[in-house]
């Protein structure tokens, strides 16, 4: 393999070349989530700026709901009025996700390829290609907060009211809590690559959408494995950078530092959580859809040719 791109490929039977943050060629879970990381940790500046102005205003959000006693929960509920309650306060938080998500997502997909190429991408650089599919971004993620808030629907205006009744009632409403729940899943996970297709293809809503569907088609549990690999290790890392900051937290409120103090410390643990979680989201929802165009499409052979090992 060579060192850099001279023009010339790798030697037969030999690696595929890595210029960037992961190698030219059709990767494992492991490598994807690895590959993110590297992304976040070599272009700061381009990654995690975006993932914290996001974060700082959906704490900002939360914060408020939670001064307003919109997000308070009642001790005296039952359990369906909690989970209407529980299911009614998460509707504007998806909708602040729908307003500042998209744009961060876009310069994220779009920083990406030029990382896995060897670059290094810029906030100027990407927002000017993000920009131009802008309105595409917030429709694929207007059909995603739509389909989660279907679901939403279903739960609130059917099993809720079928819980309330109790009895043989009570035990539909949980079947068919479940069932939305499993098709939300199912239909998440299809639609999963769309904001990637959009973003990296440029393609409109609706083919974004269905070419999302063909990409999942055939390799859905694939898709599932690796998300949930992916959720699973931002927990763990979000775990790990709130302890310092609990720490913290523990010891203002043991001081007698006040309500106010300990609200800010919550206030930092939220933004380090949503900025970990989107940063880290963005770039294995980039690299999964880079993968999968390798395998169906052969993109390697042109990610090589574009490195100019080829």
């Amino acid at each position: 393999m060579t060192d850099g791109p001279t023009g010339e490929g790798p030697p037969p039977g030999g690696p595929p070349p890595q210029p960037g943050i992961v190698p030219l060629r059709a990767l494992d879970a492991g490598e994807i989530v690895g590959g993110a990381v590297r992304f976040a940790r070599r272009n700061p500046g381009v990654v995690l700026v975006p993932g914290f102005l996001a974060a700082v205003v959906v704490t900002a959000v939360q914060a408020g709901m939670q001064l307003s006693g919109a997000a308070a929960p009642d001790p005296g509920a039952g359990l369906a009025d909690a989970l209407a309650g529980s299911l009614t306060t998460s509707i504007p938080l998806g909708l602040v996700y729908l307003a500042v998500y998209p744009p961060v997502m876009g310069i994220l997909l779009c920083g990406l390829r030029p990382a896995v190429l060897g670059r290094r991408p810029t906030l100027g650089g990407t927002w000017a290609a993000t920009r131009p599919r802008l309105r595409t971004l917030y429709g694929v993620q207007l059909v995603l907060t739509g389909t989660g808030l279907a679901v939403f629907a279903v739960v609130l205006g059917v099993a809720l009211p079928l819980g309330r009744a109790g009895g043989v009632a009570a035990v539909v409403a949980i079947l068919i809590g479940l069932a939305a729940y499993a098709a939300l899943i199912y239909v998440g996970v299809l639609l999963y690559p769309a904001v990637a297709v959009a973003a990296v293809e440029g393609l409109g809503v609706r083919d974004a959408l269905w070419r999302s569907v063909e990409l999942v088609r055939g390799s859905w549990w694939r898709f599932f494995g690796v998300q949930l690999l992916a959720m699973l290790f931002v927990m763990l890392l979000v775990i790990v950078l709130m302890i310092p900051l609990t720490i913290v937290g523990v010891g203002v409120a043991a001081g007698g530092g006040g309500a106010a103090a300990a609200g800010v410390v919550g206030g930092l643990v939220g933004v380090v959580a949503g900025t970990v979680g989107a940063v880290l989201t963005g770039g294995v929802l980039g690299l999964l859809h880079q993968d999968q165009r390798i395998r169906r499409e052969h993109l390697d052979a042109d990610l090589i040719r574009e490195a100019g090992f080829g």
